[in-house]
């Protein structure tokens, strides 16, 4: 670029333009607040006088990097920048430099300026270990401090300032999803699986990938695999159920300046007032502030006691910080089922009625059976079936015996019928004791001896001789 302009014209453009030359990455970057032109383009003094003095070009430049610029939430990655003034007299370029840095979320955001309120690093080039959980956008400024000259190097934005700033984007793409958690597999078997009432199986259970199982109808312990004697009174259907743990993939706590609250209160603010602002959302851990490690998507709120950019009253500060990454999968199950059979045990019953009789007399016999298919009978014939009835004329006395048989094995019944014989009755006071032959008589006597409570008429008792004697 050539002036041809008179001076005080040129001198008057010069103190409204700033002439940036880009070259090489860096921007040759002019004071003009009282600088002047000594004819040669591009120099400017900085004695405020005359070009007599010295005239100097300043140049300044900053940079910074990402390693690597995208990375998955929980990971980690470098941050460097180095910044430098240069002067084309020689003056060195290894003056006094303090760089400072920050982040806010997101690929778009704003610097929040400030900058000499932010961490601090000395030197002019440095490099920082980053773990952000979100896409950040790190802000790099740094300031020379090395003094003229010159008194002002401008800066890359054309602000009028002695600093340097940058900004860099790191790309943070979400977690992979925890990995599902193992399947547990499960088994339960019964020994014997049949059995007859009264009697007892073993039930046997295992898993794998599981921590704890828990049955149905009996009892584990918690145990992930033994095994247990049952003696069911029926049939039994058992099940147990076998879980594996849960998997957990950790996240980290994220601030989120953009929910920044300031509450006003009456002062003074007491502890209790303080946490009734935001009292639905629980108060952050220690580490939430230095983006610690959480394993729920949840929020949490730190409140601070504080006055508001410096202004009058008691207001409490609402940070509020958001697990990112954090999830959990649930523990998952299997079950499995075994059946004990129970065989009842078959039952018989048998009777007799009537239980007594006289010699020449009948009686019935009934029998009957559960859980029996057949039936057999000692002194009378079933005919195999498992109930029936039957009559039977003895005489004498005699126990009768049945045997019914099933899958539970066999019950037996007995009953006895009486018989008395008619031999055992004796007759006395017979009236009269003479009667004519060819004339009819009436005879009386008194039984006795009757046995077991036997009644009944008794035709056929007594007999007359030709002779007329009377006898038993």
């Amino acid at each position: 670029m050539t002036l041809n302009a008179p001076r005080f014209l040129r001198l008057v453009l010069l103190s409204l333009l700033t002439i940036l030359v880009v070259a090489s990455g860096m921007l040759v970057l002019q004071s003009v607040s009282n600088a002047q032109s000594c004819g040669f383009e591009g120099q400017y003094e900085w004695d405020n006088g005359n070009c007599g003095g010295s005239t100097y070009w300043a140049y300044s430049s900053i940079s910074a990097s990402i390693s690597p610029s995208t990375i998955s939430a929980g990971n980690s990655a470098t941050l460097s920048w180095i910044s430098e003034v240069t002067f084309d007299n020689g003056t060195p370029n290894n003056a006094a430099y303090t760089c400072y840095v920050t982040s806010r979320p997101g690929a778009n955001a704003e610097s929040p300026g400030n900058q000499g309120s932010w961490p601090s690093y000395p030197g002019r080039s440095g490099s920082l270990s980053i773990t952000p959980a979100q896409t950040s956008t790190y802000f790099v400024s740094c300031v020379y401090t090395g003094g003229a000259p010159p008194n002002h190097v401008w800066d890359t934005n054309g602000g009028s300032g002695p600093w340097m700033h940058t900004s860099k984007v790191i790309t943070v793409n979400a977690p992979p999803p925890p990995p599902e958690p193992p399947v547990p597999s499960t088994t339960l078997s019964a020994n014997p699986t049949s059995v007859v009432s009264g009697n007892s199986s073993t039930l046997t259970w295992g898993s794998q990938n599981a921590t704890s199982c828990n049955g149905t109808n009996f009892t584990t312990g918690g145990a992930a695999s033994g095994s247990i004697t049952v003696t069911p009174n029926a049939t039994t259907n058992y099940s147990v159920t076998c879980t594996s743990p849960g998997v957990t993939t950790s996240g980290n706590w994220v601030y989120n300046p953009q929910y920044d609250d300031y509450t006003d209160l009456t002062c003074p603010i007491t502890a209790q007032a303080r946490d009734r602002i935001y009292a639905g959302m629980p108060d952050c851990p220690s580490n939430a502030a230095s983006g610690g490690a959480c394993s729920s998507s949840s929020s949490c709120k730190i409140n601070t006691i504080t006055t508001q950019n410096g202004s009058s009253g008691c207001f409490v500060y609402t940070k509020i910080y958001h697990c990112s990454g954090g999830s959990t999968n649930p523990p998952t199950s299997s079950q499995a089922n075994a059946t004990v059979t129970v065989i009842p045990r078959p039952t018989a019953s048998l009777s007799v009625n009537p239980a007594s009789v006289v010699q020449g007399s009948s009686a019935t016999l009934s029998w009957g059976s559960t859980n029996a298919s057949s039936c057999t009978g000692t002194n009378f014939s079933t005919g195999g079936a498992a109930s029936g009835s039957i009559t039977v004329n003895q005489s004498a006395t005699t126990n009768y015996t049945v045997t019914c048989t099933g899958a539970g094995g066999s019950a037996d019944a007995d009953a006895t019928l009486t018989v008395t014989a008619v031999s055992d009755l004796t007759a006395g006071s017979v009236t009269p004791t003479s009667a004519t032959a060819g004339s009819p008589a009436t005879l009386s006597a008194t039984a006795s001896n009757i046995g077991n409570g036997a009644s009944g008429s008794f035709p056929m008792l007594f007999q007359v001789s030709e002779t007329g004697a009377l006898f038993n």
